[in-house]
């Protein structure tokens, strides 16, 4: 069948290619295919790449966490200790770390809490001198153990001498610890006489 000088054959796109139409085809799709491989081989090298990075930065938090230094924190020997004679077998001065070398190494801290020794409490850099929960606390200003141990403050409310205040309204805790306000003036907000 021909149409305007045209074979039929030639529009249908089962038909045969002429060689300039298949050579120039095949030109067009050969630099896509290159590229695409290029693409994906610079994706893999890429995706390895971070790979390997995330795996370094992994590793080295893990010994830095593990190889921290530890502080040596000496426990003086003039505590106020009603029984004597138990603890005579201790020297006067030791030198201990609070911090452990971490889980990895394997070596325990259980001799250092507060529940088996005390005296730990009282050191020089301690967080506080009672012990709750096997940790060091200051029952006089911690809000998680107020006063007593387990005893929590209210979210909006701080501890002061071992009680739970609203700073927020408190005329002997305005604002904070022990910031009284003056006779008459009344504290709103945080803040004595706010008007």
């Amino acid at each position: 069948m021909k149409m305007a000088g045209f074979e039929a054959e030639a529009l249908h796109p089962s038909s045969k290619l002429s060689t300039v139409e298949h050579v120039f085809r095949k030109k067009r799709t050969e630099p896509v295919k290159k590229q695409t491989q290029v693409y994906n081989a610079h994706n893999m090298k890429f995706l390895k790449l971070l790979f390997l990075l995330a795996m370094l930065i992994s590793l080295l938090a893990i010994t830095t966490l593990s190889a921290t230094p530890t502080q040596d924190v000496s426990i003086p020997d003039h505590f106020d200790n009603k029984d004597h004679k138990a603890n005579s077998d201790l020297p006067r001065q030791t030198t201990s770390s609070l911090r452990g070398t971490g889980r990895f190494l394997a070596q325990t801290r259980a001799f250092m809490t507060c529940d088996k020794n005390p005296r730990v409490c009282r050191a020089q850099g301690s967080l506080g001198p009672d012990c709750c929960k096997k940790m060091c606390v200051n029952k006089t200003t911690d809000r998680f153990n107020c006063g007593k141990c387990g005893k929590k403050c209210k979210y909006t409310e701080i501890c002061c001498g071992g009680q739970c205040v609203n700073p927020m309204y408190s005329k002997k805790h305005c604002g904070g610890c022990n910031n009284k306000c003056k006779k008459g003036s009344a504290c709103l907000y945080g803040m004595c006489s706010y008007a």
